[in-house]
Parts: C-alpha cells; structure tokens; sequence
C-alpha cells in the first residue's frame, strides 16, 4: 500500500514461465524505500526453496545475503 505517496509495508510478486517454474519475491518498503526481509522463493517441478534471501535498509543493501540452488544448499554467501 501507499502512505502519502510512498510504499509501504509488505509487497510480494509471483512470477510463471508456464512450465515448471514459479517464483515469488517478497520485499518490504518503508517511507518509499526498501527496508527490511527480502526473499525469493521458488517451486521447481513442485518443489519449493529458497533462491535468495537478504536485508535491506534504507534502500540498500545490509548485512549477510545468501543464495541457494534448488536442493537449499546455500551456493554464495556475502556481506553488503
């Protein structure tokens, strides 16, 4: 939702290849900006897992970010 012009709060988006592929992201926003848990989560084949995850504040990037493949082994770690 809106606040004056501005996002905030939870928003989320699904994304479909038509196939095999589903997706959803989920971001927060405060005052218009990023802020807050970030995460994508995707279903192969029906199987779900974590694709990416991390932190936002003030619009930017924070702290550990992690990346997995589809069996949740986590593939790339890093700071922001």
């Amino acid at each position: 939702h809106y606040i004056d012009g501005k996002k905030e709060g939870e928003e989320w988006e699904i994304f479909e290849d038509g196939r095999t592929l589903r997706s959803r992201t989920t971001r927060h926003y405060r005052n218009g900006k990023l802020d807050g848990f970030y995460r994508v989560e995707s279903t192969r084949d029906g199987k779900p897992y974590i694709t990416i995850e991390g932190q936002y504040t003030d619009g930017e990037k924070s702290g550990r970010w992690k990346q997995y493949n589809a069996t949740d082994d986590t593939t790339h770690e890093w700071d922001e």
